[in-house]
């Protein structure tokens, strides 16, 4: 497997992206409440973005932006059904936080929902902390939020 860095218009990420939205769809089993959320999911303000490879095929990704001084927001990890429980989500995040540290961020934040059990998981096994919700997520009673001081 490799990993590499890229943008949120590489065409591989975009595809990756619309699998997760799919695979979110089908987890939570709300398109209402997969609306209130997609809003908070576009690519454009996106620019530091992971990908996982296996043979040149995209696996997984990950990615993260700004969101105020000092803090980078985690988006859009995931890794394709198929190729879970290897590990590939960590070295994603690995890799996400690396970059983040090398451009000086010192905290990075991220939202999941209640209903991603594994997920939420993941982050806490990964040094993350529960928060309580910041912006767009503070009133949405499904979110949880995470830090992790870099």
């Amino acid at each position: 497997m490799q990993i590499v860095y890229t943008t949120s218009s590489d065409p591989h990420f975009i595809k990756l992206c619309a699998a997760l939205d799919e695979d979110l769809n089908h987890t939570i089993g709300s398109q209402k409440q997969a609306n209130q959320y997609s809003q908070y999911n576009t690519l454009e303000s996106i620019k530091e973005v992971v990908l996982a490879l296996e043979d040149g095929e995209p696996i997984g990704c990950g990615a993260f932006k700004h969101y105020e001084k000092g803090i980078a927001e985690i988006k859009r990890v995931f890794v394709r059904p198929d190729h879970r429980g290897k590990g590939i989500s960590k070295q994603i995040i690995n890799a996400l936080e690396e970059k983040a540290r090398m451009q000086g961020y010192q905290k990075l934040i991220l939202e999941t929902g209640k209903r991603l059990v594994v997920a939420t998981k993941l982050y806490k096994e990964m040094g993350f902390v529960i928060i309580d919700n910041y912006g767009p997520y503070k009133n949405l009673k499904e979110s949880i939020c995470m830090e992790k001081q870099l």
